[in-house]
């Protein structure tokens, strides 16, 4: 039963292969050896026919192709999900988009998501230790209800972060940008607490405080946050 279910899907996603997109994924990043070359709008689609399954989910976690892990991101029912599962799946992140696409469709949702961001950036692993940052991003985009001081603590870390690889970095400076896209309050905050990151003898802050820097100092940004606050 288990491969047939399986290979249904595979049936089903079988016309939205791409090989020249799957051969394309590498120059994102993403290793392409188990991938089919299925572009996210199919696979968005192609969750919104099976709807919200549990059980299935898992089972297209623990497949080998690319893009069935990509699915079962889609189709999780995070409401059902045990601790067990949650580090079961971050433990299987091996590219930024397994990492992120689950942590922005699953992950988010769960009720502790906001210990968990603080506690994940301690991981060793790259994509592990990326998924708690991503989280604080995701968080600083959707979580409407939270209060800006609630993302205080995020900043603080983020600021003393010195991880050289590429896909942490990148995150860390992720999750200052959207912080600092928040609010013209969060704005402020950030832009004031990245200014020693700007002349850091450590290449890697350096890096994230100029990347950040550069994002929400830009017009269009400082525009949209004071109208958002009613100064203009």
């Amino acid at each position: 039963m288990t491969t047939a279910i399986i290979q249904e899907i595979l049936d089903g996603l079988a016309p939205f292969c791409d090989e020249k997109y799957r051969q394309g994924l590498t120059r994102f990043g993403i290793p392409n050896e188990n991938a089919l070359g299925i572009r996210m709008p199919h696979i968005k689609a192609y969750a919104k026919q099976i709807g919200k399954d549990y059980e299935l989910s898992l089972l297209l976690e623990q497949s080998n192709h690319h893009e069935l892990k990509l699915l079962a991101y889609h189709i999780a029912d995070v409401k059902k999900m045990s601790i067990d599962d949650v580090l079961k799946w971050r433990s299987d992140f091996y590219s930024w988009d397994t990492c992120d696409q689950c942590v922005m469709n699953v992950f988010k949702h769960l009720p502790n998501a906001q210990s968990l961001a603080l506690d994940w950036i301690q991981a060793k692993r790259e994509f592990e230790k990326r998924a708690g940052f991503v989280l604080m991003a995701t968080l600083a985009m959707h979580a409407k209800k939270w209060d800006d001081n609630e993302f205080l603590p995020y900043i603080e870390v983020c600021l003393v972060e010195t991880d050289e690889r590429n896909f942490v970095k990148k995150a860390v400076s992720w999750a200052l940008r959207q912080i600092g896209k928040r609010s013209l309050y969060l704005n402020g905050v950030v832009t004031q607490a990245i200014q020693p990151l700007l002349e850091s003898e450590n290449s890697v802050q350096r890096w994230i405080g100029r990347d950040t820097f550069s994002d929400i100092s830009r017009p269009e940004i400082i525009t949209r946050l004071e109208k958002k606050a009613g100064v203009i």
